[in-house]
């Protein structure tokens, strides 16, 4: 009996020990993944399986992957490819992508840098953030990155579905003026994101865009018409976020479904009011007439 018991033991040990180890297999039907020394890299020819309803073949031994290589074999990365990869920190992409699956890189909490191949026609990184090649979309921005603060390039029209999803640093996001549509998840649990504006050429706010921003306490939006939404500040008490809008829409975001949940709504500040009034005064100061009141003020002591 103790003999079976220690085969038992044995065996149950030898299947973990192989399970942990995994070091390498099929990720595609032309592709292979290795691990060594903690670089994951994927080679081959062709597209990249997804992952929508399966974990990915190295997700038991995720905790051990710190770099990601694409060859430039590769064409597309699958859909949560890296889902939960929490310890990855840096990942390069190869010439040849030219499409990167929804949720790639979902909750990669390390990853601080995302590196294109010159080569690529497809797609570029700068400072670690993903866009298309043309910079007018936000792919995905590293989400280990530990910025408080990063502004949307000008030029950038789009911010991709959980681009900035789960990036839990980050503080205050500006968005360019340039920006026309917010994706789906977009911000989703950024959870110390306090201030972020909307553009007035924003016209389309995907569902749960800005899901668990529990910290967020100001929002400016810019566009005279109120954007149709439904659950985008999912999970959120608007009560207590302040809504800055055009002066001559406040009375319909008050009345508008969604935005009238807000605790305070009013017009932007115009802060180019100040100086126009400054520059008023100072032509038409005249400092000789001033020059003769104080004069006169003395004389009547």
């Amino acid at each position: 009996m103790k003999t079976l018991n220690c085969l038992i033991i044995l065996q149950i040990f030898i299947l973990y020990t192989l399970s942990a180890q995994a070091t390498g297999g099929q990720c595609g039907q032309n592709l292979t993944w290795t691990l060594a020394g903690g670089t994951l890299t994927v080679s081959g020819k062709g597209d990249m399986k997804d992952y929508n309803d399966t974990k990915a073949p190295w997700y038991t031994v995720r905790n051990s992957i710190k770099k990601v290589i694409i060859e430039d074999g590769v064409t597309r990365i699958g859909n949560s490819t890296f889902f939960e990869c929490t310890s990855i920190k840096e990942a390069s992409i190869g010439r040849n992508v030219k499409d990167i699956g929804r949720n790639a890189f979902y909750w990669c909490s390390s990853l601080d840098d995302i590196s294109v191949d010159g080569g690529n026609t497809y797609y570029i990184s700068e400072g670690g953030v993903l866009f298309n090649y043309d910079r007018t979309t936000i792919i995905q921005y590293a989400t280990g990155k530990r910025d408080a603060n990063y502004t949307v390039p000008d030029g950038v029209t789009g911010i991709e579905h959980d681009a900035f999803s789960r990036c839990e640093h980050l503080v205050k996001i500006t968005v360019s003026s340039s920006v026309t549509y917010i994706g789906q998840f977009a911000f989703a649990g950024c959870i110390l994101l306090r201030e972020i504006n909307i553009p007035a050429g924003v016209t389309v706010i995907g569902s749960n865009a800005f899901l668990f921003c529990t910290s967020l306490t100001s929002v400016i939006n810019s566009n005279p018409t109120p954007q149709i939404i439904d659950d985008v500040f999912k999970f959120i008490n608007t009560g207590n976020i302040s809504l800055q809008v055009p002066c001559e829409s406040v009375k319909t975001y008050k009345h508008a479904p969604v935005w009238k949940s807000f605790g305070r709504i009013f017009h932007i500040a115009t802060p180019a009011a100040v100086p126009r009034a400054v520059s008023l005064l100072s032509a038409s100061f005249n400092p000789e007439t001033a020059i003769r009141i104080t004069v006169i003020k003395k004389k009547k002591k």
